[in-house]
């Protein structure tokens, strides 16, 4: 069952930049830094740089993380949960909060590449020590 908390903090993390994300638009919005015909269909002008950013984040936390879901999901269903991937699963969640702080923050391109092929390596590693495992059985 331990491996599905990782899942939580994941779910944190996006939902932690949503509401970031909604909070940004609302006061660009209001502030007239966006026209709000803007977010009918995402044409026509843009967002500040900062609520881009954020923007574009939250997308990318439907991107390779969903790969997270599914292994984990996987991890636990077919009963092959150890210590080993419980731990790699909170580094992966870990690296993922760390790529959103610097994404969010001060978004130094090259430190947030490093970490982002951290994380996807950790995703790497948790898919093939699933694999190995379904191949012991």
């Amino acid at each position: 069952m331990e491996i599905l908390f990782p899942i939580f903090g994941m779910v944190a993390i996006t939902a932690a930049t949503l509401f970031r994300l909604a909070y940004l638009r609302f006061k660009a919005a209001a502030n007239r830094e966006v026209d709000v015909r803007y977010y009918r269909v995402y044409q026509g002008g843009g967002e500040p740089e900062r609520v881009a950013a954020v923007s574009r984040h939250l997308v990318n936390l439907f991107e390779t993380p969903v790969l997270f879901y599914i292994v984990t999901i996987l991890v636990y269903i077919t009963e092959t949960t150890s210590t080993a991937l419980v731990t790699i699963a909170w580094v992966y969640v870990a690296l993922r909060a760390v790529h959103c702080w610097i994404h969010l923050g001060t978004n130094v391109v090259i430190w947030r590449f490093r970490v982002f092929v951290m994380s996807f390596v950790v995703l790497l590693v948790m898919w093939v020590m699933l694999a190995i495992r379904l191949l012991a059985q």
